[in-house]
This record gives C-alpha cells, sequence and structure tokens, in this order.
C-alpha cells in the first residue's frame, strides 16, 4: 500500500475566500436553484438515519442551496440550517415552505446565539473541506470543532461527509494517533473494541492504533501540521469523542469521470456508483485503524475514489443537563416529492469536481492512495 505522508507547507496551498461570506454572496447570488455537493438526500437517507436521531434538531452547518433538509423533514428531521452567506439564506427561505425547518445567517467558527447541549445530531457535507480550504483554514477548523462540540447534547452525533480521506480527517476530528501495533498481537485484535478512556485523564483522547508504519505517519503528520498551523496543540482542544465510524461513499460516476479528468488519472475501480441522487451503496461502518486498514488492503480499495463520512459520537454525561427538544410532528410525505433535483449532467460534474479538487489540494493535509481494487468491494451496508 502505497500512502503520501507529505504534507504541503500551508502557504503553498491555494486558498480560496471559503471562509467569507463576501465570497459565497457573490457565488449564490448567480444560482437561486438547489445544489447539493456530492449526493442529493436519497442517496443519503440511509446512512443518515443510522446515524442522525431525530430525538433533538438537527443542525446542518453550511448548507447552501442544499436541498438535503426537505429530505430530511419529510423524514421526521427537524433540521436548523445554517450558513454564513445572507443572499443564500434569504433564497432558501423564499424557496422552502415545509414545516419543521429554518434557515438561519450563522458563522460556524462561532455560533453564540446558540446554547451548549442543544442539538441532537450535527451533519456536515462539505463545509469542513471548505474551511481547511481557507486562509486560515487550521485555526478555524479547531474553533469550528469546538463549537459542534459545545452545541452537541451528550450522547449526540456529528455526521460529517468530506472529500479528505480518513487519517487527514482523523487529524481534523482530534483523534490523535497512537503507536503501531504488531499484526495478529492480543493488542491488535482487541483494538476495535477497547474502551475509550475517560476525558481528563492522561490520554482522554480517543488515540487511533495502526498496524501500518506509513498510515500512522500520514496520520500523526497531518495532526502535526494541523497543530502547526492553527498554533494551538491537540492537546488544547476542548473537544474528544466517545467513538468515531468511518463509512467509504463510492463517488458518483460523473463526479467521477470530471475529477479524474482534471487530476489525470485513470479510474481503478471496477464499479462506480451510478449518480447522486441514486441511494448510495456505503461500505462500513469501520473503526478506524486496524479494522479499516484491513478492509482497504484486502479489497484493494482505492480510496481516492470515495468520499467518507465520520460518524463521532460526543461522550455522554449523565451530570450535563440535556436541553436538546423534541421536535414537533412534520410531514411525512414522500422525500423525492419534496426535494428539488440538482443540476445535472457532465457541466454540473466539472464544475463540482473542479471546486472538489480545490479542497482537497488546500487542506494542507497528508493523501493516501491505496492500490489499485483486485476485486469488487463488499458491501456491508446499503441504503
Amino acid at each position: 500500500t502505497a500512502v503520501s505522508t507529505a504534507v504541503s507547507p500551508a502557504s503553498s496551498a491555494p486558498r480560496v475566500g471559503y471562509s467569507s461570506d463576501s465570497y459565497w454572496n457573490d457565488r449564490y447570488a448567480e444560482r437561486s436553484t438547489h445544489f447539493d455537493w456530492f449526493f442529493n438526500y436519497s442517496a443519503l437517507a440511509s446512512l443518515i438515519r443510522e446515524t442522525c436521531t431525530r430525538d433533538g434538531p438537527c443542525l446542518h452547518v453550511g448548507c447552501g442551496n442544499s436541498g438535503l433538509s426537505a429530505g430530511m423533514v419529510c423524514d421526521g428531521y427537524q433540521v436548523v440550517n445554517v450558513d454564513i452567506s445572507g443572499v443564500v439564506i434569504e433564497q432558501m427561505r423564499t424557496m422552502s415552505n415545509l414545516p419543521g425547518h429554518s434557515w438561519e445567517v450563522a458563522d460556524c467558527r462561532s455560533m453564540p446565539q446558540y446554547s451548549d447541549s442543544t442539538f441532537g445530531s450535527v451533519l456536515d457535507k462539505g463545509t469542513l473541506d471548505a474551511v481547511l480550504c481557507s486562509s486560515h483554514g487550521q485555526t478555524d477548523t479547531v474553533d469550528y470543532m469546538n463549537e459542534v462540540h459545545r452545541l452537541l447534547s451528550p450522547g449526540g452525533t456529528f455526521l460529517l461527509i468530506s472529500l479528505g480521506q480518513p487519517h487527514a480527517r482523523l487529524a481534523a476530528l482530534n483523534v490523535p494517533p497512537s503507536p503501531v501495533l504488531s499484526p495478529g498481537s492480543a493488542a491488535a485484535s482487541s483494538s476495535a473494541t477497547a474502551t475509550p478512556t475517560s476525558p481528563g485523564s492522561a490520554s482522554g483522547s480517543l488515540a487511533m492504533p495502526y498496524l501500518s508504519e506509513t498510515y500512522r505517519a500520514a496520520h500523526a503528520a497531518a495532526a502535526a501540521a494541523l497543530a502547526a498551523a492553527s498554533g494551538k496543540p491537540a492537546s488544547s482542544y476542548s473537544w474528544s469523542w466517545e467513538s468515531v465510524s468511518v463509512y467509504l461513499l463510492p463517488k458518483p460516476t460523473l463526479y467521477l469521470a470530471s475529477e479524474q479528468s482534471l487530476a489525470g488519472r485513470p479510474s481503478t475501480r471496477s464499479s462506480a456508483h451510478s449518480d447522486k441522487d441514486q441511494p448510495v451503496e456505503w461500505l462500513g461502518p469501520y473503526t478506524p485503524g486496524p479494522e479499516l486498514e484491513a478492509v482497504v488492503a484486502e479489497q484493494g480499495l482505492d480510496l481516492a475514489e470515495y468520499f467518507t463520512g465520520f460518524a463521532c459520537k460526543k461522550r455522554s454525561n449523565n451530570d450535563e443537563q440535556v436541553v436538546c427538544t423534541v421536535p414537533a410532528a412534520v410531514a411525512t410525505a414522500a422525500p423525492a416529492a419534496a426535494v428539488a433535483p440538482a443540476p445535472g449532467g457532465p457541466a454540473g460534474a466539472e464544475e463540482e469536481a473542479g471546486s472538489s479538487e480545490c479542497l482537497a489540494a488546500g487542506d494542507g493535509q497528508a493523501v493516501a492512495a491505496a492500490p489499485a481494487a483486485a476485486a469488487p468491494a463488499v458491501v456491508q451496508g446499503t441504503a
């Protein structure tokens, strides 16, 4: 398995004004229709149902002009959509007339308008990628993750769907790497089910063991880059997770073709997800570390051909008051009837892949390249 441990200096990465409201206001002023990055709700419904509770409102961060929350509302969720762009929030208020969701202007790095433990779940589809690509991406990431953790109720889940490969995003999620385990050792076989340490202990974060030194080195390099660029060592972060599960989501065919054309590399996957509306057949959930490494190696997966989902569960604390509210009854019409289709065709896919290439390159994190698939992957979870 070939894994790159190189980390580009923050100054050398292309930087776009993704953390600026003016950038997004200008962009959304040019398009006032629904558009979903990566996947529409019909593709992600099964994953969202598996990971996000309905026992409290869901905070959709960086909602843009996504039709995701309309599908969620029809599926029984109460959704608070936030975005830094006042232009798109006004557009969505005009376009969306279903009860059960709201649209509010908010900066994900600081959301003082919401009290601690307000939300049962937090959903991010591409927002962290954009934050990492901004001019102060690593510092902004630390601020953003602090807010996510503060706003989640105890036992709540942060569902992140990202372009970033596991070791790079685990660093951003404050899951530090631990020493490499010997394959077949008692420690390696028990690592996937080990009980997390208690918050505040010497190793209060959920440390991630590895079987391969190359994967551990890539994770460590990404964590070091984040700490160096943000000026905030991991020991100072205020959040940690009770558990983190990883899902691999095959990229849609048009998206993958456009991305590969821009990158100048051929596809190694024998089968591809057909489009962003079709229910995605995701792989997982996997425990990051030895279990995920084994799956990638045994099935010959090329991680560049997958988006990655991370379901991060906040630690439960019986002494901490839970203030999230149970959602009111909402309509139960079929989501397909409520969600407007996103722009399709090669042009839309090329635009999305082009922007995503910048997001993937601009986070200053190491990127792993797994070998070509030797055989079709076994689907462990289906939508």
